[in-house]
């Protein structure tokens, strides 16, 4: 799906072609065929999969980890009031990071670190 976007090189110029070959930017995501980046950004839009899947990877990025629990309903709030934004991004991004269950991961505390006897005689040794 990604070669999609290697009509654009690292500084993200265009470019048909690399090293003198042509560049094949065709794909398909779940079966409905695409010919270049719009066409991908077609098939991303009208994949019903999408706004469901973009709320579980917002969310998990939002806590900072890999999503335990994939059928929790908060994910459904999130989803539900997604799809009544007209699924506006931004609005998505604040209702995660408004809601209670983000306020609850950010002020849990972080685990304690404590270093090994050779690195802290090593710390202990800088200061």
């Amino acid at each position: 799906m990604g070669l999609a976007l290697e009509n654009f090189d690292g500084a993200g110029q265009f470019r048909a072609t690399e090293n003198g070959a042509e560049l094949d930017v065709s794909g398909e995501l779940d079966g409905k065929p695409f010919k270049n980046a719009v066409g991908l950004g077609e098939a991303l839009r009208n994949n019903p999969s999408l706004p469901s899947c973009l709320v579980k990877r917002v969310y998990s990025y939002a806590t900072g980890g890999v999503l335990l629990n994939a059928k929790d309903p908060m994910l459904k709030i999130f989803e539900a009031d997604f799809a009544e934004s007209g699924y506006r991004v931004v609005d998505l991004l604040r209702d995660i990071a408004v809601s209670e269950a983000f306020s609850r991961i950010v002020a849990a505390p972080a685990p304690a670190v404590t270093a090994k006897p050779k690195a802290e005689a090593i710390l202990t040794s800088l200061n």
